[in-house]
């Protein structure tokens, strides 16, 4: 066999024991189940009960965590049937249009996969930055009447919207089961990635470790998200030309090349019969990958 055949092998190999790794890192004990099914808003458990400290754990936590930002529910049963069938359609590609073609099919869904995981993980992101500020004046409000900082968090979850009324509930969920509140915060923020977010765990898990007042540090970061907010709206309405420039600019030489192959389709077969065509072709595509890659890095710098 060729060696593209052995690394297309190789890859399928790589999917079917990633499938079986997750698949059996995720047998739960008869507790376990019946604590996730009474729980069922739980869609991520508590870092507490995922003691493996082994590659297979740390991936499955991995794996877990991405589709939790990403705001999907990590089931074991949809990965083992993706796996299946996504082996199964490089398979049939392999057959019918040989080892080549397959790996190209392999690298686009799985960076497909990766690249709407990433989009819905930044519009959860964007969502949760506008949530804190309303959030964090209820939790204000229900601590000046009295409350403790649990119940306080309890009221705000109630009053939140999604995404951040799941991590709320979770958190709260967690806490329920005999988790501390501070750690389960700092656990979702650390998920979510989002700084803002993050240093409000921090300032929780500071005051439920050591005490005294978190009324003014409440009030500072709700400021400063306030302003950080204000500020990136600005920036961006100031920057929206350059942005649609570089769009602009990284679509162009495909909406040309599209428009070659629709007005005359035997100029580039031409060219893909021919050694040095091909050897064109290639250039092209990877410098447009390559200047694309530049864009979007300048388009994420704005």
């Amino acid at each position: 066999m060729s060696p593209m055949t052995w690394i297309l092998l190789a890859e399928a190999g790589m999917l079917l024991g990633l499938a079986v790794i997750l698949v059996r890192g995720s047998r739960d004990t008869g507790l376990d189940k019946r604590v996730s099914e009474r729980f069922a808003v739980l869609y991520a458990r508590p870092r507490s009960s995922q003691t493996g400290t082994g590659w297979p754990d740390r991936l499955r936590r991995r794996y877990e965590d991405v589709l939790t930002r990403a705001g999907l529910r990590p089931d074991q049963r949809r990965l083992q049937t993706g796996a299946t069938v996504s082996v199964l359609l490089v398979a049939y590609v392999a057959l019918r249009h040989g080892p080549a073609a397959a790996a190209v099919v392999l690298f686009i869904g799985l960076l497909g996969f990766y690249a709407l995981l990433q989009y819905r993980y930044k519009k959860r992101a964007e969502l949760l930055l506008t949530q804190l500020p309303r959030f964090v004046d209820n939790l204000e409000r229900s601590l000046a009447a009295g409350h403790s900082l649990q119940n306080a968090l309890a009221q705000a979850a109630v009053l939140a919207r999604e995404p951040l009324q799941g991590i709320l509930l979770r958190v709260k969920a967690n806490v329920e089961l005999g988790s501390e509140l501070g750690e389960q915060l700092q656990l979702a923020a650390n998920t979510m990635a989002v700084k803002e977010f993050q240093l409000l765990a921090l300032a929780m898990d500071v005051h439920q470790r050591y005490g005294g007042s978190i009324k003014a540090l409440l009030h500072s970061v709700s400021a400063m998200v306030k302003q950080q907010e204000q500020a990136r709206r600005e920036f961006a309405a100031l920057t929206g030309e350059t942005r649609f420039s570089a769009w602009v600019l990284g679509l162009l030489p495909l909406l040309i090349a599209g428009y070659m192959m629709a007005m005359n389709p035997g100029y580039l077969d031409s060219m893909w019969n021919t050694e040095a065509g091909r050897n064109v072709l290639y250039l092209a595509v990877g410098l447009q990958a390559v200047g694309g890659m530049i864009l979007w890095r300048m388009i994420k710098s704005i």
